[in-house]
């Protein structure tokens, strides 16, 4: 789901396609004759306007903010090669980036100010990454050489095993998006391989801060983690989730700042098909 302002929202359905919901709940579809209607994730475009971009099982799509009707105006995206899923999108605005997790890796392309549609996207493989499937990405910002703070990309993989790191950190460097493994700490032995369908996300006012959740082998949420400098460390947070259960479809953190329960910050959990969450009520509060 993604604001439009004013009361507007633009819904995303896993089988039902994009909606635009209006200020008095009025529903009008908006992909009627798109190949690829099952609606993995939604994101606001780089472009002034109503420019947002919907990843797909299959495909790739964006407004056109130039048109009358930008809603009305969708076009297909070419994916990047070996690409069947689009889990994730996040977008820079200055310059002007667009950031995929997929099915098969992290892929990225610049884009040029003022310019058109689909001639604008050249697809480039992040480095640093295997070609495994990725459902978590997050904008963040982290510390350079110099003591300035550059953007960066956070990553978590969906699959788990022997070895997995779960998480990544990313930084632009020259031409290339370049990733390498998060530190976690404070984790059982093993227990990290044991964790996968991460989800990611950071405080839209603080990137520097951001938190990530994982499935465990049953299914129920494995841990909740947290992040103070933009993804490179990571701990447990204090208050972990018990017999929470999450099904096999992606799940995701709200980005933004949580709301407070009795004085304490609370996550908020949500998912791309239409559920109700167990409230996480005081048990499940964190500082």
């Amino acid at each position: 789901m993604l604001s439009l302002g004013g009361g507007d929202i633009v819904v995303a359905a896993e089988t039902g396609g994009v909606w635009h919901i209006d200020g008095v709940y009025e529903a009008r579809p908006l992909s009627d004759d798109w190949h690829f209607p099952d609606v993995v994730c939604l994101a606001h475009g780089p472009l002034p306007g109503r420019n947002i971009l919907a990843g797909c099982h299959g495909g790739l799509y964006e407004t056109d903010p130039s048109a009358h009707d930008p809603l009305r105006a969708w076009q297909p995206i070419p994916l990047p090669p070996g690409v069947e899923w689009v889990y994730r999108i996040v977008v820079l605005r200055e310059p002007e980036r667009v950031v995929l997790a997929t099915d098969s890796g992290i892929w990225w392309s610049r884009r040029a100010a003022g310019g058109g549609l689909n001639p604008r996207y050249a697809w480039r493989q992040s480095f640093g990454l295997s070609a495994n499937t990725f459902t978590a990405l997050a904008l963040s910002e982290s510390r350079g050489p110099s003591g300035t703070f550059n953007s960066s990309v956070i990553a978590g993989v969906r699959d788990g095993g022997a070895g997995s790191a779960g998480l990544f950190v990313g930084t632009w460097q020259g031409r290339d998006l370049s990733f390498g493994p998060a530190t976690v700490t404070g984790l059982r032995i093993g227990e990290l391989a044991r964790l996968h369908n991460f989800s990611v996300a950071t405080c839209a006012d603080r990137p520097r801060r951001a938190y990530a959740v994982a499935a465990g082998p049953d299914w129920t949420i494995g841990r909740l983690l947290r992040s103070d400098d933009g993804g490179a460390h990571w701990v447990p947070c204090s208050n972990h989730f018990e017999s929470v259960a999450l099904e096999t479809s992606t799940r995701k953190i709200s980005q933004g700042t949580s709301p407070q329960v009795d004085g304490k910050r609370r996550l908020v959990c949500t998912r791309t098909t239409p559920m109700s969450w167990p409230s996480a009520g005081r048990r499940h509060c964190f500082r």
